[in-house]
């Protein structure tokens, strides 16, 4: 019978020959949304920040930022704010109503400017569910 130190190098041994484990980087929200939506599993309806996009980019515009400057400035990564300013469809996805409140003041504006109150209501309403089912909560939506 092998002993617990032979069992533990045998392991260690095995472990090494491993070959590493690249980490894969997270997927975004949006390629999520945009998998489910072709399966047919996803709400239809666009994001409520959807619109918010391009009145960022006439914003950001005419305050003579540029988007690697705003990106910088407010954390948001550079493709997700790019994609989000040119429309692309679930590209606001990635955007949460805070980040969006950021990317308005760096562009000084309100957020106000860039989306209506219906669409920020609806928005965080997405955020929490997705929250909750992250957390194991019981309420998913799978259409929301």
């Amino acid at each position: 019978m092998p002993s617990d130190d032979d069992l533990l190098r045998e392991l260690a041994e095995s472990i090494e020959l491993m070959e590493p484990i690249e980490p894969q980087p997270r997927r975004r929200r949006s390629e999520t949304v945009r998998m489910r939506r072709q399966a047919g599993w996803a709400n239809p309806e666009p994001h409520p920040l959807t619109q918010s996009g391009p009145k960022l980019k006439v914003l950001r515009e005419r305050s003579g930022w540029t988007t690697e400057e705003i990106a910088d400035r407010t954390g948001v990564p550079l493709d997700v704010l790019t994609d989000f300013e040119e429309g692309v469809p679930d590209a606001a996805e990635d955007v949460t109503v805070e980040e969006l409140a950021r990317l308005a003041a760096a562009c000084c504006a309100s957020l106000d400017e860039v989306v209506t109150p219906e669409a920020r209501q609806e928005a965080r309403r997405k955020e929490r569910k997705r929250k909750q089912a992250r957390s194991g909560g019981l309420s998913f939506d799978p259409w929301g």
